[in-house]
């Protein structure tokens, strides 16, 4: 037998852990600093090439 299976204080947690995700689900996350991905990096790169071969 498992004995977190019958424990009344991890029952209190999952409740109370269901509760918070509920209330959470409208919160939205904001980005506070972006970080480019490997093909943000590129599409600059070819973009700057690019720039640099019409002029």
């Amino acid at each position: 037998m498992d004995p977190q299976k019958n424990n009344p204080v991890t029952e209190d947690i999952k409740t109370n852990a269901e509760k918070v995700k509920e209330h959470l689900k409208h919160v939205e996350t904001q980005e506070k600093q972006y970080m480019p991905t490997q093909a943000d990096i590129e599409a600059e790169k070819k973009a700057e090439e690019a720039e640099k071969s019409s002029n």
